[in-house]
């Protein structure tokens, strides 16, 4: 299998980290790749044309985060990142998708103001704004475990790119919560997340 993804993409690095964390490196190859310079096998496989996208050993292409993280979870032997069944599987997932959503707002909020994005509609700056500040208040008092797992994997990744430029305007976090903030700097020694952590240019 081969894994294409850009190395500052919190997607990405949540499938990197879930790659090294279920012991797949031995069977998928990663390859680093520019947005503005993708490969035609990429192109061909994925009519998005965006990171992360895995190829199987089939020659399907996997696009979206979280359905790359379920495929990969089918192959786990002893412990998934994804519950398989019952209500923790759901809490997996519904924290996987907030934390994707925390990320999400945090990008589209950095690229409109730098023009790089038009906003849809009126208002679309505050309220990616807004929703950066109302999930880190929810995580705050909902602090996740330290297993790893999808969910946790998908948290840790978007709270790193507030250290990158999408999160300059909101370099005050660690001081309003400093509960997430442990909770961050801890999981953020996982062996999984110290080899995909990006490296932000100064």
């Amino acid at each position: 299998m081969k894994l294409y993804y850009t190395p500052q993409d919190p997607y990405g690095r949540k499938v990197r980290a879930a790659v090294i964390k279920l012991g797949m490196l031995n069977e998928i190859k990663m390859i680093e790749v520019q947005p503005n310079n993708l490969p035609q096998e990429l192109i061909d496989a994925n009519p998005l044309q965006k990171t992360p996208t895995l190829l199987t050993n089939d020659g399907a292409g996997l696009y979206s985060s979280r359905v790359i993280l379920e495929y990969l979870n089918s192959f786990a032997d002893s412990t998934p990142i994804i519950p398989l069944s019952g209500a923790m599987r759901w809490l997996v997932l519904r924290v996987e998708t907030l934390a994707d959503a925390l990320a999400n707002a945090l990008i589209k909020r950095y690229t409109i103001r730098n023009g790089q994005q038009n906003e849809q509609k009126p208002g679309d700056l505050q309220s990616y704004y807004d929703v950066v500040y109302r999930i880190l208040d929810y995580f705050e008092h909902k602090i996740p475990s330290y297993n790893i797992n999808a969910a946790t994997l998908s948290l840790a990744c978007a709270l790193e790119i507030l250290n990158g430029p999408y999160g300059d305007e909101f370099r005050d976090w660690k001081e309003k919560y400093p509960a997430l903030c442990e909770w961050f700097d801890k999981i953020s020694q996982e062996n999984c997340l110290k080899q995909t952590k990006p490296i932000w240019e100064k």
